[in-house]
């Protein structure tokens, strides 16, 4: 999520190849984000669990394409070592997502719904007011469940906690098939980051048991 002033939105396609390819992969992008919003939304609600009034409404995302050859140029012109293939802006209390397209094919490509996800993730934690930034560590810890990477550096003072968070997630957590399971116990691992990593592992495997224990009996009953 680079940042800067200046939002370029001036497109450069040219041919009807073009044309046709852009608004092959633009239907594309809306339908992925849609249905990875909808997928990603209850890990951030969870914070609110008796507060509907500030859950995320799945069914509304703010999003929009634009030519990433504009950006291309405009790095060039600034001469600029990157050029912005998406990003949120915010301002008060107002946020969108951009996604940049190029015209010269229609596949939604890895890279592409990567950045999906990237972007959805900070506008997720913007909703819900926690660290939406690149060198966040509730952003790094999310973009790493969604496998949706992060571009900065995380905060030095943060990097342990990350380690231990993503090893923890990586043995206990990332195979779990079952979403409510899954959902609360995440969200009691990024409570227990906030304060000391003492016995981290322990008590994300107390909590996972009892989550298991709590849905998976409830399902079969």
């Amino acid at each position: 999520m680079k940042k800067r002033a200046i939002v370029n939105d001036e497109c450069y396609i040219q041919t009807d190849i073009q044309r046709i390819n852009y608004f092959k992969l633009e239907q594309k992008v809306y339908k992925y984000a849609r249905e990875f919003f909808k997928e990603a939304v209850p890990y951030f609600n969870i914070y609110f669990p008796l507060d509907f009034s500030r859950c995320i409404n799945d069914e509304i995302i703010p999003l929009y394409c634009f030519d990433k050859n504009a950006e291309i140029i405009h790095s060039l012109e600034n001469n600029q070592d990157y050029y912005v293939t998406g990003g949120l802006l915010t301002a008060f209390n107002q946020a969108v997502i951009r996604i940049g397209l190029d015209p010269n094919n229609n596949k939604l490509t890895s890279a592409l719904k990567r950045t999906i996800r990237h972007e959805i993730c900070h506008y997720c934690l913007w909703l819900i007011k926690r660290g939406y930034n690149d060198n966040d560590l509730d952003f790094w810890c999310y973009a790493y469940i969604f496998d949706a990477k992060s571009y900065s550096r995380l905060h030095h003072e943060d990097k342990e906690k990350f380690e231990i968070f993503k090893k923890i997630f990586d043995k206990y957590i990332k195979d779990i098939s079952y979403n409510s399971v899954k959902v609360y116990t995440i969200h009691r691992m990024m409570e227990y980051i906030e304060g000391s990593m003492d016995n981290y592992e322990e008590k994300v495997i107390h909590e996972l048991n009892l989550n298991k224990e709590r849905f998976i009996r409830v399902r079969e009953e």
